[in-house]
């Protein structure tokens, strides 16, 4: 059921064909499933069908859509912007499977997985404009796509957190947001600017319900879409890309530095450093300097947490960078 490396190293590519068949529903060329005409899309059957119970008159209907469309774009657009301010872009757009820097801070305090939960709220906002069995295509296998990608990650995350990740997972719902924090605010600073390029096309497509379906014009959004979709290529061709010289975890084995205030004893100190047991000595001296400038208090104004994450992250350097201490070390992990 968890999705493959493949299917996660392209999971932007695979969201991209779901979506295009779920406008184009090749199968309606053999099936019939859709009725035609100018209103055949999702939106204008169910405002009729709305119109047809006599509550609502057909003006009336297709505004009640369009702010259902508007709302849930909206807060698909907010949860990634939010989540991806304190994940980093680098680490959301990134093809390999990997993530050290997810902190119970922003939208990981109600929910473990935003980013998820806002796309598939945006897919039910473009769900309107596709054809009716378009739309139930692209609701359903988009949906079970983020759960496969959800269900790759989990696993892996519990082995190597272990308790202190399954207490969080006991907090903090998978997919349904609670309606306070659920964790203690860890500490971290978002990114906002960074987060808002990165997601730019949740924000172009947003905005373009908001302002422009009130034209109830089918086609102007979805040239709209289009239009937001190449903003957010030029943006991600541009925008500078994270390099780590150390190894990464491979790409079945997802990783996330879940930084839970007054729990990081129970983690080792190649997971403070985001590294495996076969790291070399110029793979933990690449990711010390990663994690000691972003952990520095001196980039952290403010956070109180920060101090006692770069005193740690320099204790696992110091043992790990001398083979004498590490293989003291190794063996007490055996």
């Amino acid at each position: 059921m968890k999705a493959t490396a493949f299917e996660y190293r392209f999971r932007f590519w695979i969201h991209i064909v779901l979506f295009v068949l779920g406008f184009w529903a090749p199968w309606d060329l053999a099936w019939h499933l859709d009725p035609s005409g100018p209103n055949a899309h999702a939106w204008g059957v169910l405002a009729s069908a709305l119109a047809g119970t006599g509550w609502l008159s057909i003006i009336a209907a297709f505004n009640v859509l369009l702010l259902l469309a508007i709302l849930c774009a909206a807060l698909g657009a907010w949860l990634r912007t939010w989540g991806t301010a304190y994940l980093s872009y680098n680490i959301v757009q990134s093809q390999g499977m990997h993530g050290h820097v997810v902190v119970a801070d922003g939208p990981y305090r109600f929910v473990r997985n935003p980013l998820y939960l806002g796309t598939w709220l945006h897919t039910l906002a473009l769900a309107l404009l596709m054809p009716p069995s378009g739309a139930v295509f692209a609701v359903l296998t988009i949906g079970l796509f983020q759960l496969r990608l959800i269900l790759a990650e989990e696993p892996f995350l519990a082995a190597r957190l272990g308790q202190s990740y399954l207490d969080y997972c006991a907090r903090v719902p998978r997919l349904v947001p609670a309606l306070t924090p659920r964790v203690p605010s860890g500490g971290a600073q978002p990114h906002w600017a960074q987060a808002a390029l990165g997601e730019i096309y949740m924000i172009c497509a947003a905005a373009s319900f908001a302002v422009l379906g009130w034209r109830y014009n089918e086609l102007l959004l979805v040239r709209c879409i289009l239009i937001s979709l190449g903003i957010s290529l030029l943006v991600r061709a541009v925008l500078p890309r994270e390099t780590k010289s150390y190894k990464e975890p491979s790409a079945d084995k997802l990783t996330n530095e879940l930084l839970l205030p007054r729990e990081a004893s129970r983690r080792t100190y190649y997971d403070l450093l985001g590294l495996d047991r076969s790291a070399t000595s110029a793979d933990i001296k690449e990711a010390y300097r990663e994690f000691a400038k972003r952990s520095h208090p001196d980039q952290n104004p403010g956070d109180s947490q920060a101090g006692a994450r770069f005193i740690e992250v320099s204790e696992a350097y110091q043992v790990l960078s001398d083979p004498q201490r590490r293989a003291s070390y190794d063996s007490g992990l055996r």
